[in-house]
């Protein structure tokens, strides 16, 4: 079976090979909570300008964490540390790339002004894992979604429109308490694609994904009013993916700091 990184932070999965795939996962749980099933595991955040340091202290506060013994998280800190360290940058450099070069933020940029991110990770096992089950848009101007280990979200693309309807004031309006019957009312298939059921995408583990949220298509609708652009950009639909009770889970999530946009 494939290895993963990030196996170490949480206890192993007795019916999943593909969750067994790193013998760091004993460094970092004691024994007795391998059994334990719908838990979370780690839940840190770091505020950070510089990708290297925000990945660093990522990767230090997983390694400190409250279930960790000094000499197991020395040991997998050794072993593990740089590589992980490595991954995180690639992720939160990629976010604040996109972010630097979009024309809200060039004019901030080119005064040397130092723009705030913030990226958070929760390794956790079972359903507990299961975020946002229910269909939704963020309300940030953009967030990269990446899960680390295990599933990644259900996406609907803009492009999509042909084969899925989203009932958008349902969605920013819903007082249904049923997940199930609240998701089939927001997202229903076109005719004709009822059986295909395509257009609904999910992304693969390592996969990063950017989702535009409210506040970005609010500033893009704004921006498109005074050039007189009827082109409609939304913010992206999207939910957690349902997880098993005894699948595990990693996921970070990347943020610009409210108070900088």
């Amino acid at each position: 079976s494939s290895h993963n990184l990030y196996d170490f932070l949480l206890p192993s999965s007795s019916s999943s090979s593909s969750s067994l795939r790193n013998p760091l996962v004993q460094f970092f749980l004691p024994q007795q909570q391998q059994k334990q099933r719908g838990k979370i595991y780690h839940d840190v955040t770091v505020v950070f300008i510089d990708p290297v340091e925000g990945a660093t202290q990522l990767a230090q506060q997983l390694h400190t964490h409250d279930n960790i013994s000094t000499q197991q998280a020395n040991k997998a800190l050794s072993n593990n540390e740089n590589d992980v360290i490595s991954h995180l940058t690639d992720f939160l450099s990629y976010y604040q790339s996109i972010i630097l070069s979009s024309p809200q933020f060039s004019q901030r940029r080119r005064k040397e002004e130092e723009v705030k991110f913030k990226a958070r990770i929760v390794a956790s096992q079972g359903p507990i894992g299961t975020k946002c089950p229910r269909w939704h848009v963020d309300h940030v101007p953009l967030r990269l979604v990446a899960s680390l280990l295990g599933p990644g979200c259900s996406y609907i693309p803009q492009s999509q429109k042909q084969n899925v309807c989203i009932d958008y004031n349902f969605l920013n309006n819903c007082d249904v308490d049923d997940t199930a019957i609240a998701n089939n009312r927001i997202v229903q298939f076109a005719k004709g694609n009822e059986e295909r059921k395509e257009g609904i995408f999910q992304a693969q583990e390592n996969e990063a994904i950017l989702l535009m949220g409210r506040e970005w298509e609010e500033a893009v609708r704004d921006d498109q009013e005074k050039l007189n652009d009827r082109h409609e950009i939304k913010a992206a639909v999207h939910k957690s993916p349902e997880l098993r009770m005894d699948e595990n889970r990693v996921l970070l999530t990347v943020d610009i700091v409210p108070d900088e946009v």
